[in-house]
């Protein structure tokens, strides 16, 4: 029997499946130790939920809730025992609440978290505020609610305490009651009438039924945008800036244990104009500028518009604790500002070396191109148009222009902090700049191409003698 030569294809595969052997080999014993005892898989990575364990080794404590006021609105907080500071806001109304509940420490986050289904009771008491050691005012528990419109939670937000709180409250659920009420009507007064419209669809046939004879159709109510929280009960602390003990004193007058905290009650560093910068080619996509003494760059022949905000800024420690009292990233070295709700100035001065431009404030629709993908941005009609998608100021960028805008209220005087400078990016001078970033690669190709050539003489001399 002859033996015929083994063809290219012939050692590819026999190499391939020598290939896929060894791997094999290293994977399978991997395998094998990955199994538990009993032979199956290892068990899924759990997820960041608080276990069980968790929970049963959870403790009993006294804890603080805190309702602060953040510069747009209020939020909610925990401070468990070992957190030894409370930060609020100077100048607000900021509720501070006494609490038992149990705790427990989830590693994930780092944090001790409060199970408050478990076990959320107020501690009956008052509140001591000491500055220095000296007593500076003494704090009944009263309740409290907020209250804002749905349609501008920002600037219809109030607080209410005592009795207006409970007074509040009621005339919300009375609201409540009777929106129901006028669903049920409704509902009773739409079935009435689409039996009617059955029955005059039947009276007149296929000739349809005359606009004089149908009947008015039943409105459906407008559901209540006022929203009132429920009425709880704290401390309600308005103070000036500074730091602060507290303390909450049982009726027995014992001090609540671990309720002995330092309170620092801190205000904004200086206040300014944010610009919120909507792209006219990524409009769902803003940029935000928030320093006063920064500069917007943008691209030439674009458009871009600006919304004003007013901002503040902030210790990033102060303002982070407030928000989370377990923010262990949060700095004392460094400032942050905050946007605290929109500014009503209805004219953006922009100058351009000597001329001098006035622009309104604008509400524009974005409408999406039939047939693509693209979108145009068009003036806002109300005749035309159901709503409009955003308001701000329109600027169109010019080649190697430089912009300096300002904010001007209604009696002409130049709104604080609404400063800006606004370049466009020189992109046809871009040539120069890959010229010098291609600049070392040619000077490593040439010393590189100079060594070849020392190295090659040297190999011919040696040659030679």
């Amino acid at each position: 029997m002859s033996l015929r030569p083994v063809s290219q294809f012939h050692r590819r595969a026999l190499r391939a499946t020598a290939l896929g052997l060894l791997i094999l080999s290293i994977i399978l014993p991997g395998i094998a130790l990955a199994q538990d005892d009993d032979g199956g898989l290892p068990e899924p990575t759990p997820t960041a939920q608080p276990s069980s364990e968790s929970f049963r080794s959870a403790t009993q404590t006294f804890v603080y809730t805190t309702t602060y006021f953040d510069g747009m609105q209020y939020g909610a907080g925990t401070v468990p025992p070992v957190s030894d500071t409370i930060y609020l806001l100077a100048g607000q109304e900021n509720i501070i609440a006494p609490r038992k509940t149990y705790i427990f420490y989830w590693p994930l986050t780092n944090e001790y978290l409060a199970d408050f289904r478990r076990l959320n009771e107020l501690v009956e008491g008052s509140l001591e505020v000491l500055q220095n050691g000296q007593l500076v005012q003494t704090v009944e528990l009263e309740p409290f609610v907020t209250k804002s419109d749905s349609d501008d939670p920002v600037n219809t937000l109030e607080l209410y305490r005592g009795d207006e709180a409970i007074a509040a409250y009621a005339a919300w659920q009375a609201t409540q009651s009777q929106y129901q009420r006028d669903l049920l009507e409704y509902s009773r007064l739409d079935d009435e009438w689409r039996a009617e419209m059955m029955d005059l669809i039947k009276q007149y046939g296929m000739g349809g039924v005359p606009d004089e004879v149908v009947p008015p159709q039943p409105v459906n109510p407008s559901p209540p945008t006022i929203k009132v929280t429920e009425p709880t009960d704290g401390f309600i602390l308005d103070l000036a800036p500074g730091t602060y003990q507290i303390r909450v004193v049982l009726p027995d007058g014992s001090v609540q244990p671990n309720s002995e905290k330092r309170l620092v009650v801190f205000s904004a560093r200086r206040e300014a104009i944010a610009y919120k910068l909507i792209p006219a080619s990524r409009w769902t996509v803003p940029l935000q500028s928030d320093n006063p003494i920064s500069v917007i760059y943008v691209q030439p022949d674009t458009t871009i518009y600006l919304q004003p905000y007013e901002s503040s800024e902030y210790n990033e420690r102060s303002y982070g604790r407030m928000i989370n009292p377990q923010n262990e990233a949060a700095r004392a070295d460094r400032w942050t500002w905050k946007s605290e709700g929109p500014n009503f100035s209805r004219t953006l001065r922009m100058i351009d070396g000597r001329t001098v431009t006035d622009i309104p404030l604008t509400s524009y629709k974005v409408e999406q191109r039939i047939g693509s993908r693209g979108y145009d941005i068009v003036v806002f009609d109300p005749a035309i148009h159901d709503a409009s998608s955003f308001g701000g100021f329109e600027v169109k960028m010019r080649p190697g222009v430089r912009y300096t805008v300002y904010l001007v209220d209604d009696e002409g005087e130049v709104v604080p902090g609404s400063e800006r400078e606004i370049r466009a990016l020189a992109t046809n001078q871009s040539g120069p700049l890959y010229a010098m970033s291609l600049l070392p690669i040619v000077v490593g190709v040439a010393v590189l191409v100079f060594r070849q050539k020392s190295i090659r003489q040297i190999k011919l001399e040696d040659i030679s003698q």
